[in-house]
């Protein structure tokens, strides 16, 4: 992930801005890790691009298990207070309530993934 930290310090004007980004670059790559492939492992690509009017898009492809994130109820997690809370659905919360436009689809037996950011 380092390519993406170095990637997001040329694009992003704040410091705040870098973060939010990376986190949830951060938690997207955590699921995929410890939860699209068995004990054999996998691998996982990711594809960040800046688009024409400030906006940066981050794509991630894993041949895992399928899994939408963007179908993925975690709704629940708003309403719980950090002492209820259960590991799971946290990331993905809070990728759904901090970046745009939110695309999943399981092309040729691999999930696609990919949300945007507006930095201007």
């Amino acid at each position: 992930m380092a390519f993406a930290r170095d990637f997001l310090c040329i694009e992003f004007h704040t410091h705040h801005d870098n973060n939010l980004f990376f986190v949830a670059l951060e938690e997207i790559f955590t699921n995929i890790a410890s939860y699209a492939f068995g004990a054999e492992g996998g691998d996982a690509e990711l594809e960040l691009v800046r688009l024409n009017g400030g906006t940066l898009r981050a794509t991630f492809r894993d041949a895992g298990r399928p899994f939408d994130p963007v179908a993925f109820d975690s709704s629940s997690r708003a309403q719980s207070t950090i002492d209820e809370l259960s590991p799971g659905g946290l990331g993905i919360y809070l990728v759904k309530n901090t970046m745009q436009n939110l695309i999943y689809a399981r092309v040729d037996g691999r999930n696609v993934f990919s949300f945007e950011w507006d930095v201007e």
